[in-house]
């Protein structure tokens, strides 16, 4: 009888099986797990109460994405060099509207005070931790952003890597690898529908000045990916802060593109060689953070005919309420 290759390909998967290979030791498979799509080890009540509500959630969400993605399609994609990376400070697990955004980045990286986690497998799962999962894609869905208190609670315990992972899989994409980068940095590497490929660091760091004078090597490495683009969205305004104020140089010197909401870097960092556009609407912000207008920014919408925001951005959900900036560095 003669074997051919498919054959023996067959058997070798049978045999795996047969020594006890397990679903659960794929990267893929487990991302869909958690994403709430692929069932593993059962289905346990509390998965599946999970998955059929992040099905309503991401459903219920598809047509606002929809309308984001090919805004940014008109607006950013043009301006983002290609082979340009993306940094999100100030991140958390918020890897919905940097890949929305950015949907022709290679390269992505996020940062942020929550713990990196780990991509679970159903024994290392504890009671709960799909309700906090559900809970984070419900306040990014409904508020746009996540609750800095709720991320301290939930992400204090479970990490950034399975929101970040479950909201890739919801994009259509497929986790292919997932890489520690010691014990405060991971690296996910993902196709995207069309089969592109990508890659999403997450590094765990106190982003203010005392904070980056212990972080040299990473400092060093952010500013070797000159020109890279800057996001920064739901801010808390922090990059106003002289405490913040070498985080802000770093991005200055570094950006070739800027987008953000008004809780970014301040209008007034925007000057020549930078050009600047505007969308939606000014509002000043809400409390706490009411000490936080810009009064230069509200001149400048009111003077400039701003373009429309068909969309809610940042901490207000409402497009007649939101505002966003696109700042290109000019020769």
């Amino acid at each position: 009888m003669r074997v051919g290759r498919r054959h023996i390909a067959a058997w070798g998967a049978a045999a795996l099986v047969a020594r006890g290979a397990r679903a659960d030791d794929d990267v893929a498979t487990r991302a869909r797990w958690v994403a709430g799509v692929t069932p593993l080890a059962g289905r346990t009540p509390e998965w599946s109460s999970y998955a059929s509500l992040e099905d309503a959630r991401w459903s219920k969400a598809r047509a606002r994405l929809d309308v984001i993605s090919q805004w940014a399609h008109k607006e950013i994609a043009p301006s983002l060099a290609s082979g340009r990376p993306v940094l999100y400070p100030f991140a958390g697990a918020d890897a919905l509207y940097v890949t929305l955004l950015f949907a022709g980045a290679q390269r992505v990286v996020l940062a942020g005070l929550e713990p990196v986690g780990r991509l679970p497998r159903p024994a290392d799962v504890t009671p709960g931790f799909f309700a906090r999962l559900g809970a984070s894609t419900e306040d990014l869905h409904r508020l746009g952003f996540l609750r800095t208190t709720q991320m301290a609670e939930d992400l204090a315990r479970d990490g950034v890597l399975p929101g970040v992972a479950a909201t890739l899989v919801r994009l259509g994409g497929t986790v292919r690898g997932v890489t520690a980068m010691g014990p405060r940095r991971v690296r996910v590497d993902w196709t995207t529908s069309a089969g592109e490929v990508r890659r999403l660091d997450y590094v765990q760091v106190d982003l203010s000045n005392a904070g980056l004078k212990r972080e040299g090597a990473l400092v060093a490495e952010l500013r070797s990916l000159a020109p890279f683009a800057t996001f920064l969205k739901a801010a808390m305004y922090l990059l106003a802060e002289s405490r913040f104020s070498f985080l802000r140089k770093v991005l200055l010197e570094g950006s070739a593109l800027v987008v953000e909401d008004d809780t970014g870097l301040p209008f007034h960092c925007f000057d020549a060689p930078w050009a600047v556009r505007l969308y939606g609407r000014y509002a000043p912000p809400r409390k706490p953070f009411e000490h936080r207008r810009q009064p230069d920014l509200e001149r400048a919408f009111a003077l400039r005919s701003p373009a429309v925001l068909p969309f809610g951005f940042g901490y207000a959900m409402q497009p007649s309420l939101s505002s966003l900036l696109i700042a290109t560095r000019g020769a």
